[in-house]
């Protein structure tokens, strides 16, 4: 299982035990605050704390374990997720491009995520990514529907997609997005 908390406030020694993974993003087209910021404030509060957040059974080398940094751009700026990342524009395919190669050369980080967060955007960050990838994962989220686009994704370049509001809203559509060829 894996959390992507948007608050340091949101791990504990019950998600800690419950996740296989922590996802931290650093969110390119974000704020100061969601780049480094919050990243800053939860290994200080770790660092500062760890027994009183964690409890005594963990250590921070089994915490650390479970934490994975994740190269991240929002797209679609009118989303909740970018609101909370203080996202005011989407990134160029360039920018997009040249995002994913920071997250695999100079940041070293296993996962870079394109989303569109409720909706489609379509192949073509897929496309320009996947060109510039050989040891980062890919996954795209947002507006997957359907087996046709979540194929699409894959056919792409995309190592994974992310299905999130067809999973709450309609479970007969994201049971068709299942069915994909890959």
């Amino acid at each position: 299982m894996l959390q992507e908390p948007y608050s340091s406030q949101q791990v504990s020694v019950e998600t800690i035990a419950a996740i296989d993974q922590l996802f931290v993003p650093a969110i390119y087209n974000g704020d100061h605050a969601h780049f480094v910021g919050k990243h800053l404030q939860m290994f200080t509060q770790l660092s500062s704390d760890f027994e009183g957040l964690l409890g005594q059974s963990e250590s921070l080398a089994s915490v650390a374990e479970t934490i994975c940094a994740v190269g991240y751009v929002i797209q679609n700026v009118d989303s909740h997720a970018a609101s909370t990342a203080g996202v005011t524009a989407p990134l160029s395919l360039n920018e997009i491009r040249g995002a994913a190669l920071a997250t695999e050369v100079f940041y070293d980080f296993p996962l870079f995520y394109v989303e569109y967060s409720g909706q489609f955007g379509g192949t073509a960050a897929v496309n320009a990514v996947a060109t510039v990838l050989s040891e980062t994962y890919l996954l795209y989220g947002g507006g997957i529907d359907s087996a046709q686009k979540a194929n699409a994704v894959l056919s792409s370049g995309a190592d994974a997609i992310v299905v999130g509001d067809c999973f709450h809203e309609d479970r007969e559509a994201y049971r068709q997005t299942t069915r994909v060829d890959q």
